[in-house]
């Protein structure tokens, strides 16, 4: 109900003085880098903008499901914000916060290459094979593991690569003539060329 259509149904009571019901307004809910206001929202679907109340570019029940958002994730953002009379916003980030706390528990862990960058270990024989054991979540070891194929050619993603690394908060880059351990294996040289070649060193991997 609109602030308007409130204001005439709570003059209508003040007048009608045979019932008076309780009625208690609470504050719309505001998120940063969000549109929520509906009339601007039905525009967009209107307008042909996005697919529809359900696109999971929408900031709706319908949109948060389809874009992976489960139901307690929901319930546990709402039950974090709690309820105000007052006009406030709240950070997008508490929402995915709650989202990643929950399928942290929940989801099994993949690996993806989005963007690729080819690395070819010069020094690995071209038909020698290892055979990795990955964990498919670390907490919980009763769902199980994936294998995955170490060999001559494997792919990164090109951020994960820079010639003049940048430091970066709680990243680690792969750069020129920088070692790097990870997962056994360890990076000992790096050159840069119409492909990136990468010398490993063997005996890291066990």
């Amino acid at each position: 109900m609109d602030g308007a259509d409130a204001r005439f149904l709570c003059w209508f009571f003040l007048v009608d003085q045979r019932q008076k019901p309780r009625q208690i307004e609470f504050a719309r809910l505001n998120m940063t880098r969000t549109v929520m206001s509906k009339r601007k929202l039905r525009a967009l679907v209107m307008g042909g903008y996005v697919k529809g109340w359900d696109d999971p570019r929408m900031p709706t029940l319908s949109g948060l499901r389809r874009r992976g958002c489960t139901a307690a994730a929901i319930r546990d953002f709402v039950s974090r914000i709690g309820l105000s009379k007052a006009d406030s916003t709240v950070d997008t980030a508490l929402l995915d916060a709650c989202i990643r706390d929950d399928l942290g528990e929940k989801a099994a862990r993949v690996m993806a290459v989005l963007h690729p960058l080819k690395v070819v270990l010069t020094n690995w024989d071209a038909d020698k094979t290892l055979t990795l054991t990955v964990e498919n979540h670390p907490k919980h070891p009763e769902m199980g593991s994936h294998t995955v194929t170490f060999g001559k050619e494997l792919y990164i993603e090109q951020e994960d690569f820079m010639e003049v690394p940048v430091h970066r908060e709680g990243k680690v880059l792969l750069s020129r003539g920088k070692g790097l351990g990870r997962r056994s294996v360890l990076v000992q040289k790096l050159q840069v060329g119409a492909q990136m070649i990468a010398y490993y060193r063997t005996e890291a991997i066990e």
